[in-house]
């Protein structure tokens, strides 16, 4: 503490920031206060002036006093319509706060805006002094005249990421004075500047304003800064007496505050206050507007305001500042005083809360840059010291008690939301139907008229005369059978008939154009009704002409692939079959695929892999021989017929140009690109005698080839469709394995390394074919994952570990947690947390027992969808845990926003711990970062005692493995507990 005599200064600390308060009541008293008041101990002590009515002799007083007894005081403060002191309201006495920091740095700056002419320099030359990492900015201007606009760009463009908070003096009407004062100055037409920074310290701040939109948008048709001259068209004066009445007029400006006009800007709803109706009808405004803009009156929202404070007042609870600085709207303190009051009070029970009343708040948060807002809350909560305790009280309960009069605002707010959307829906339906007609009609590159029900022109579109070559003049009014030939007058007329019947009328007729050619169209006739009443006919129509001349273009297309001009794969199939059918005794069937393709596309775009695909095409052409063809299956595949029988040299030497030729490198988008690709061949007729069988082995061998890492030429054998035929049993078994009670659910324990206590157990599935045997898991679990049967599997596996876990709570292990593997298909589904829920109920499981692990590959799949489900996996009480931490390619900005518990060391790296090896520092890293998030670890695959006594030293929280326990199936689990629990205890005994 620093005690402000001027002879002894004594040094005890109680806390990083302190505040103390001080009302001025007079020279000696506030002389007499400043020597006795222990303020906080730092390298700068902040002094806020919230002189309320206060004099120019007041500040000059204070100022005077302060900077001779205060050492290192930095004074910022202005005159206000009230003060927040303590988490109450004041109006009546001049306030000083002082706040002390020990890290931080406090420097102040006055910047007067005369004269205008150099305003803009000594700005910019000021706000060069303000470091561009300062942790805050505040700002508080003496008067909205100020050339808010220039300041307010200034700081967006000087200092994008400084934090800025503030207010407005004065709106230089009905007041009776307007000073602002730092050390350096007391001005009544300036700005004064106050900035702090810290490497400790911490700021949060918040601007909140709540408006409900009346009615529909104006659009501002003139406007010159403040002054808006144009609504509509319209004077505004005229606007605002048809909508809002002339005793809202007279009661300008105090009836802007309740119903003022929003604009949109940067995302956000600002509010524009009418100052005062000017003699020719324009209006004087707040704040600058411009032509172009849409506005819309609007009202304050109360239960927006409420429900927005009342969060950010729990936001706050969870990490409560050390003290809080507020400009407080006058607008929102007359309007809702008991909800102001309300507000300031439960900020005071988190911290010290002071600032002051202003007619105009500055401010910006996270991303929005600096505005100057209305009718709303700014503040900031400001720490040096990191480890803060949450008021869990606070953030819990309902903080605000409305008045009387807060609920009467919030039935009109609502009243008011549904009137206005009624009528906005109503516009925009109306609207809606305009355009979406008349864009039919107009845009339609189809010819488009009306006719009456005797068949004259009512209308036609811009495509009916560009087509015709007749202007519109000239066809309205006008029978249209006299544009048709007298050989169709007959059918037209019986279609005509038809449609105003209310039938769909379609139909092909030749009309000869204005310049008499003769042209075939495809008519469509629908009936026009009005209450239900025909009143006359649609007409629709396109010209087929060239269509048709068409026909054969279509035909090749339909047998040509488009990118590369080969036979597409209808096309290749039909011209090997006809060579089979002609007796060629031999041939060869290549299919080619470039491994890896998507990677090209997705690091490249698809215009890339298009590029690609064109030029291996040409290589390919290039180097097939000459007694083949070649053609493209799609995208990546590519097929080549040899129409020989071929040595097993000559397949050598093929296969291996072929791949020689892919290898090269390939110029995409001016960069060059090199990829390889897998080849499956077979033969006829040894492989297949006819083609579908013949391109189905080829294609078993290219899959082959993939699997052995591409880059190769793989021919076909019998073995490769056993393995494949195999395959497929084996899915169709899986299929049954549940129904037949073949998968069971084994449970590995978990304990806790420091107590060796069992704190749970992980269900495993295993299953134990009638057919094969016992089935590893690395083999069943991708082919359920194929097959789709991992939901079934996977809910299986929940509900049987669920109903498991009531069996171990009837002999005592209520206490122990079972942690279920979930698929990334589970964890996708759209049912996924309905399923859990319901599970969970069915079986009366506590959410915090039940514990589900994910992969790192599932979550991060689709990162925003997986953080939506973990919140509320979260919210039910389920904790999460990443399994196989550290395999992946885990991505700390990820992790950290993850709503998780737990993070699972992989048994690859435990199972070659060892002092010193690099696995040893994985591990470690992984238990650090899980501690910096506040995580548990828990480590896989632990088999020895060493493994263990490493992972105690780590500080590892659980761990499972063999040197503790095997996974069994849930009886042998409950015989095993008991005995573990006997051997624990007479250990310890």
């Amino acid at each position: 503490m620093l005690c402000l005599k001027k002879d002894c200064i004594q040094r005890v600390v109680r806390r990083l920031i302190q505040t103390d308060v001080i009302y001025y009541e007079g020279r000696e008293q506030f002389k007499q206060e400043l020597f006795n008041l222990p303020i906080g101990v730092g390298s700068s002590i902040l002094m806020q002036i919230i002189g309320n009515k206060a004099s120019k002799e007041t500040f000059t007083a204070i100022k005077e006093l302060a900077n001779e007894c205060i050492p290192n005081v930095r004074i910022i403060g202005s005159n206000s319509d009230g003060g927040v002191v303590n988490g109450m309201l004041t109006e009546d006495k001049p306030v000083i706060v002082l706040r002390s920091f020990q890290h931080a740095s406090v420097e102040t700056a006055m910047l007067s805006s005369k004269p205008i002419k150099s305003l803009e320099s000594r700005l910019e030359d000021l706000l060069s002094r303000i470091p561009k990492d300062a942790n805050l900015l505040m700002v508080i201007c003496s008067n909205l005249k100020v050339s808010s606009g220039l300041l307010l760009s200034s700081i967006r463009n000087k200092l994008p990421h400084v934090p800025v908070i503030g207010g407005v003096s004065s709106d230089g009407i009905q007041f009776h004075l307007s000073i602002v004062v730092t050390n350096e100055a007391i001005d009544e037409e300036g700005v004064a500047f106050c900035w702090l920074k810290g490497k400790e310290l911490d700021v949060q701040t918040y601007i909140g304003a709540a408006w409900q939109k009346i009615g529909s948008p104006f659009t501002i048709t003139s406007a010159t800064g403040r002054i808006l001259k144009e609504i509509n068209g319209e004077k505004p004066v005229v606007i605002l007496e048809r909508y809002l009445g002339k005793t809202f007029i007279n009661r300008l400006p105090e009836s802007s505050l309740e119903f003022p006009f929003i604009v949109p800007r940067s995302g956000l709803s600002v509010a524009l206050f009418i100052i005062k109706v000017r003699k020719d009808g324009s209006l004087l405004l707040n704040r600058g507007v411009v032509k172009g803009e849409e506005i819309r009156f609007a009202f304050p929202d109360v239960e927006d305001m409420v429900q927005a404070s009342t969060h950010q007042v729990k936001k706050l609870a969870q990490n409560p500042p050390e003290t809080i600085l507020m400009f407080n709207c006058i607008a929102r303190k007359k309007s809702f005083q008991n909800v102001t009051e309300e507000e300031v009070k439960n900020m005071q029970q988190l911290s010290p809360t002071s600032g002051m009343v202003s007619y105009g708040e500055i401010g910006s948060v996270g991303q929005t840059p600096t505005q100057l807002y209305a009718h709303s809350l700014a503040y900031v909560g400001i720490s040096e010291n990191q480890k803060r305790p949450s008021n869990l009280m606070l953030a819990t309960k309902e903080t605000y008690k409305l008045s009387q009069n807060d609920y009467r605002s919030i039935a009109f707010t609502n009243l008011i939301r549904a009137a206005s959307n009624d009528v906005e829906n109503l516009t925009s339906s109306i609207k809606l139907s305009e355009e979406y007609y008349r864009s039919l009609f107009d845009n339609n590159t189809d010819f488009v008229y009306s006719t009456d029900l005797k068949g004259r022109f009512t209308s036609v579109n811009p495509a009916f005369t560009k087509i015709f070559g007749f202007e519109k003049e000239e066809v309205i009014g006008k029978l249209a059978l006299r544009y048709i030939g007298a050989e169709d007058i007959s059918m037209v007329v019986d279609n005509f008939s038809k449609a105003i019947e209310g039938q769909e009328q379609f139909y092909d007729i030749k009309i000869r154009t204005a310049t008499r050619e003769k042209h075939v169209f495809h008519i469509k006739n629908i009936p026009i009704t009005v209450n239900g009443k025909c009143v006359g006919v649609y007409g629709i129509g396109r010209n087929v002409s060239e269509q048709r001349k068409n026909e054969l273009k279509i035909k090749q297309l339909a047998y040509y692939d488009q990118d590369t001009n080969l036979p597409n794969r209808a096309y290749f199939s039909d011209l090997v079959t006809k060579e089979i059918h002609n007796g060629l005794p031999s041939l060869s069937i290549l299919f080619i695929d470039v491994d890896q393709f998507s990677t090209i596309n997705d690091a490249f775009g698809h215009r890339a892999g298009d590029e690609l695909v064109t030029e291996l095409a040409s290589r390919l052409v290039a180097i097939i021989p000459y007694n083949a063809f070649i053609g493209r299956f799609g995208n990546d595949k590519f097929t080549i017929c040899i129409l020989d029988e071929i040595s097993d040299l000559q397949y050598d030497e093929l296969t291996n140009s072929l791949l020689e030729v892919i290898r090269e490198p390939y110029t995409i988008l001016h960069q060059e690109v090199t990829v390889t690709a897998s080849i499956g061949v077979s033969l006829y007729p040894k492989h297949g005698e006819h083609v579908t069988t013949l391109m189905h082995n080829a294609d078993v061998a290219l899959s082959e080839a993939k699997k052995l890492g591409g880059d190769r030429a793989v021919l076909f054998n019998l073995e490769m469709n056993d393995r494949l035929v195999h395959r497929l049993e084996m899915k169709n078994h899986l299929r049954k394995a549940i129904d037949q009670e073949e998968l069971t659910v084994f449970y590995q324990p978990i304990y806790h390394l420091e107590s060796q206590q069992i704190v749970g157990c992980e269900a495993l599935l295993r299953w134990d074919s009638s057919i094969y045997g016992s089935v590893s898991p690395a083999t069943f679990i991708p082919l359920a994952e194929e097959t789709g049967l991992i939901v079934a599997i996977g809910k299986y596996v929940l509900k049987e570990a669920c109903r498991n876990w009531k069996s171990l709570q009837k002999v005592g292990y209520d206490h122990l947690f079972v942690s279920v593997n979930v698929s990334a298909i589970q964890f996708q589904s759209v049912t996924f947390i309905d399923e859990i829920k319901a599970i969970l109920h069915e079986y009366a499981v506590p959410p915090n027992l039940f514990h589900l692990e994910l992969t790192e590959s599932t979550m991060l799949q689709n990162i925003d969808r997986a953080i939506e489900t973990l919140g509320k996996l979260k919210q039910l009480g389920v904790k999460v845990a990443i399994d196989d931490f550290g395999t992946g390619y885990s991505s700390l900005s990820y992790l950290k926003n993850l709503p998780i518990s737990t993070l699972k060391v992989d048994k690859s790296f435990v199972q070659s711990l060892e002092s010193g090896s690099a696995d040893l520092a994985i591990v470690q890293s992984v238990i650090t970062v899980a501690q910096g998030l506040n995580l548990e670890t828990v480590a896989e695959g632990v088999e020895t005692l060493e493994q263990q006594l490493l992972l105690e030293e780590l500080n590892c929280s659980l761990a499972q493995g063999y040197y503790v326990a095997k996974p069994m199936p849930l009886d042998a689990l409950l015989e095993w507990l008991k005995a573990y629990e006997i051997s624990r205890l007479t250990k310890n005994s």
